[in-house]
């Protein structure tokens, strides 16, 4: 086996998948669900049987997967006899447009042959499930990349052991197929899925219940007096009281997700040690409230570190197995600056605000779209898949937002973790006078420099939530000698935030003139 023999590639894993599109891609098979339930059983082709409409969508699904397996076992051979990395980066990307494939397939099934309507019809209409099965099997392709891929990821972590043995670095015992699809699953799908799964049943039942309120028998008592509150047909109390209850269902989903994500992914407390006492002081020293510190066990597969919780009593620091066995403690000192600085701008609440300022805006605009004198006549079917797709267009122009805000708060963090690093500190100790410290600046590069080589990503490979680790370095190499308090980043992120505000004010003011 001849893995790399030409010098200038070193050995390398496969560049794994952004999970951050695996992310995007979930959301967009989900959003196409939800809108092609408001279609119901209309279609383009009203003459198709619930059956023809599944063999369409499943069946080209399935030769698309046997297609991809089969490639990439062709790609694995052709690795062993050639070393060549470029079969490395075209069966990444074989699988990147596989995914990207079935999402349109999806979407051609769900807006134009009504596969939800065609769910529906042959199970019933249950809680959550019909949405459930109606999604799986774009889901499925998404896990088959997975398994498809998994043959290689073996090969090449075999073929770089021996050096790592060489170099002194820990070494983890390789992991099967299925578990290692399975780490996938848990680290990446669950992430979208488990909240997405609770708010959809949380919006079915809400729904149901206030169907039942109105239709119950007239009678006394607070029940009777709210089904008569929500039956005034004028006053719209019924789209508010959905409003109302899918808003709590978000903030508690939000609240609640860290705690059960600690037992969804496979993590466990940080021991005890100088390391740990190091971690927490920083937390105090920037007045940060954690639950606690984690270790992200990944078997040794990734290098990264989390913030979850927008709630201090449910808020969790997450660092990798690898990213403690591999970093010196400057640079993991930086990464979990990086990670409070998320906490001390409010990065995670304000970006679910411009997340969902941007969707409804979007949705405004397209209801306008709606009102066209050109697409008056569109009725039945085309009217419906039209409304389908100004709501996934929302829905993107939404998710371009949230990745064009999340890449300036990932900044904003790095350039907190200088700022730390250069003795700032959150609150008023150092002012002005204290410059970004250009030692600090290198710990923090050398950190994402690290990142980027230990997990064998590209330097300059686009990531839609942070950029890119060479766009990211260079914003921190300009902040060098400048006066920690105030940062240019600082001031964009600032401007993001009364954008966002903005938003929400306008949104609000539309809905409420109707």
């Amino acid at each position: 086996m001849r893995l790399f023999e030409k010098p200038q590639r070193p050995p390398a894993y496969p560049p794994a998948l952004e999970s951050t599109l695996v992310h995007v891609l979930l959301i967009l098979i989900v959003g196409l669900v939800l809108a092609g339930d408001q279609l119901g059983h209309a279609t383009l082709l009203p003459e198709l049987g619930p059956a023809w409409v599944a063999a369409i969508t499943l069946v080209p699904m399935a030769l698309t997967a046997i297609s991809q397996h089969v490639i990439l076992i062709l790609a694995r051979r052709g690795l062993e006899r050639t070393g060549s990395y470029k079969l490395v980066v075209w069966s990444d990307r074989i699988v990147a447009w596989t995914r990207w494939w079935t999402l349109i397939w999806h979407g051609l099934a769900v807006l134009a042959l009504g596969w939800v309507g065609a769910v529906r019809q042959l199970i019933g209409d249950r809680i959550l499930l019909d949405e459930a099965l109606a999604a799986l099997p774009a889901i499925l392709m998404i896990v088959a990349g997975w398994l498809a891929l998994y043959p290689m990821d073996r090969l090449l972590r075999e073929a770089v052991m021996v050096r790592e043995l060489d170099e002194g670095k820990p070494i983890h015992a390789p992991t099967r197929r299925l578990a290692w699809v399975w780490m996938q699953v848990r680290h990446q799908m669950l992430l979208v899925l488990v909240p997405v799964v609770v708010l959809v049943s949380w919006t079915e039942l809400v729904a149901r219940a206030l169907a039942w309120l109105i239709a119950r028998p007239p009678g006394t008592g607070i029940l009777a007096r709210a089904a008569a509150w929500l039956a005034q047909p004028a006053a719209s109390h019924v789209e508010w009281a959905q409003l109302a209850a899918q808003i709590l269902g978000i903030l508690a989903v939000f609240a609640l997700m860290p705690a059960a994500l600690r037992f969804i992914w496979d993590t466990a407390p940080l021991a005890a040690g100088d390391m740990r006492d190091g971690l927490l002081r920083m937390c105090a020293e920037h007045r940060v409230r954690i639950a606690g510190l984690l270790v992200w066990r990944t078997g040794g597969t990734m290098i990264n570190g989390a913030v979850l919780g927008i709630l201090g009593r449910l808020r969790y620091v997450l660092l990798t197995d690898a990213l403690l066995e591999a970093l010196p403690r400057g640079q993991i000192e930086a990464v979990m600056a990086h990670e409070i600085g998320h906490v001390r701008r409010r990065h995670m609440p304000w970006l679910a605000a411009a997340l969902l300022a941007s969707i409804a805006a979007a949705a405004s605009l397209g209801d306008l779209l709606m009102r066209l004198p050109a697409l008056q006549p569109a009725t039945g079917p085309l009217a419906g898949i039209i409304e389908g797709l100004l709501a996934m267009a929302s829905l993107a122009i939404g998710l371009v937002l949230f990745g064009f805000v999340s890449r300036r708060f990932e900044w904003q963090a790095d350039a907190f973790a200088v700022q730390h690093l250069s003795g700032f500190r959150t609150g008023g100790r150092g002012g002005p006078s204290v410059p970004i410290n250009p030692e600090a600046v290198d710990m923090m590069v050398g950190a994402l420099d690290a990142v980027a080589r230990l997990n064998h990503i590209p330097r300059s490979k686009f990531s839609w939530r942070h950029g890119s680790i060479e766009r990211r370095i260079a914003n921190l190499l300009a902040l060098q000698s400048l006066p920690a308090r105030g940062l240019p980043i600082d001031r964009t992120a600032k401007h993001i935030k009364i954008a966002t505000l903005v938003l929400i004010a306008a949104q609000v003011a539309i809905w409420a003139t109707g």
